[in-house]
């Protein structure tokens, strides 16, 4: 009698039921979809741990309290899971350099992983500006040629790609889709990482607090400003179009408007395209990027927008309308973080932020009472 898996080693299944035993050897059904790997396969390292002359330049001055949140990372890294729980717009990523260069040159693997695809992106271009002499690679969707680098910034769902691989993880906004509640991710990520992680987030759900041993906090912003504080507008619909209507035409910014579904995305572009310069962006738009890039260089102008944007964008000189903000669609940690798009600029520290809802709802209330407690605590 063949005797069946008790575990697989990347996705941590344990069910037999999703254990297949091919021509090769054993597979196992629950993480297939990433790559068809045998479970006695291993990730085989083409380089040697190499030290590193790590060094980084950044174009501006921590703040106070950055400077104190990047030591205690770098005095803590080796011995903790670490937690870093910051307002949106408080700068994370610059909290994290200090610590990068001293593993590197310790000759640890550092990787940095994000659920979004167009975040990573982004971000390795601006570590690319901070880290001058390192080899900074993205591993993403139509990124995947070259997957070895100083220092990775990839999706999550390509860590199946470095199983036990890095010495420290950096898991950027852990409690984003797709990341968020999906098992499998989370354990490929596990998987990914022999020793400790460090997780960033202005919204911690149960996995990170349970995998954190330290939680550092951080709910200033480098301007030092409060953060906006939503304003909740109920109506009815389809009154609802007209208040947005009213809202477009009062905002002296850039706008922003989250909608929870594709649908309604394209059917209000359609819509607004008739009144005003307006353009849309969903995970089925070609060129996001592009997109995105047109929509920052604009003095004025509405983006149409669905979750996709929520998060690790910075687009200043702006104003957000979360339309129909009660949808089901949104949770807390969604409505936090696409308020948390205002504001975030060093010229532009202020917005204005509406939430239109149909009827009174618990959630919008709790993301409100969230930013206020942010900000007492800041």
């Amino acid at each position: 009698m063949v005797e069946v898996p008790r575990q697989c080693p990347r996705c941590q299944n344990k069910d037999p039921a999703y254990f297949f035993l091919g021509a090769k050897g054993w597979y196992c059904r629950k993480c297939i979809g990433f790559r068809r790997f045998l479970l006695s396969d291993h990730y085989e390292k083409t380089n040697e741990l190499k030290m590193l002359e790590a060094e980084y330049f950044l174009p501006f001055k921590l703040s106070k309290k950055q400077r104190v949140i990047a030591e205690q990372v770098k005095e803590n890294y080796r011995q903790h899971n670490i937690l870093i729980y910051a307002a949106c717009g408080s700068g994370k990523t610059e909290l994290m350099l200090e610590f990068i260069v001293d593993a590197l040159r310790h000759g640890w693997r550092v990787g940095w992983a994000i659920p979004r695809r167009q975040v990573v992106l982004q971000l390795a271009n601006r570590l690319r500006t901070y880290f001058p002499t390192l080899k900074v690679i993205a591993v993403c969707q139509g990124y995947t040629n070259i997957v070895e680098g100083d220092l990775i910034v990839c999706t999550t769902h390509q860590l199946y790609r470095y199983y036990q691989y890095f010495d420290y993880l950096i898991i950027d906004e852990p409690d984003a889709f797709p990341f968020k509640e999906n098992e499998v991710l989370q354990n490929v990520a596990l998987s990914a990482c022999k020793g400790k992680l460090l997780f960033l987030t202005a919204t911690p759900d149960e996995f990170v607090r349970r995998h954190s041993s330290l939680q550092l906090e951080l709910f200033v912003r480098p301007h030092k400003r409060s953060l906006d504080i939503p304003q909740v507008i109920q109506v009815f619909r389809p009154w609802d179009f007209l208040v947005l209507g009213f809202l477009i035409r009062k905002s002296k910014r850039k706008l922003i408007v989250f909608v929870a579904s594709i649908k309604l995305a394209e059917s209000l572009h359609r819509l607004l395209t008739k009144f005003c310069d307006c353009a849309v962006i969903s995970s089925q738009t070609e060129n996001k990027e592009k997109t995105v890039w047109d929509f920052i260089k604009q003095k004025k102008g509405v983006l149409v927008s669905t979750t996709i944007l929520e998060r690790g964008v910075t687009i200043p000189d702006i104003d957000v309308v979360v339309f129909r903000a009660d949808s089901e669609i949104f949770d807390q940690a969604a409505l936090i973080q696409m308020a948390g798009r205002v504001g975030r600029s060093y010229l532009y520290p202020q917005g204005d932020i509406w939430f239109i809802t149909n009827y009174q709802s618990k959630k919008v209330q709790q993301c409100i009472q969230s930013i206020e407690k942010m900000n007492q605590l800041a």
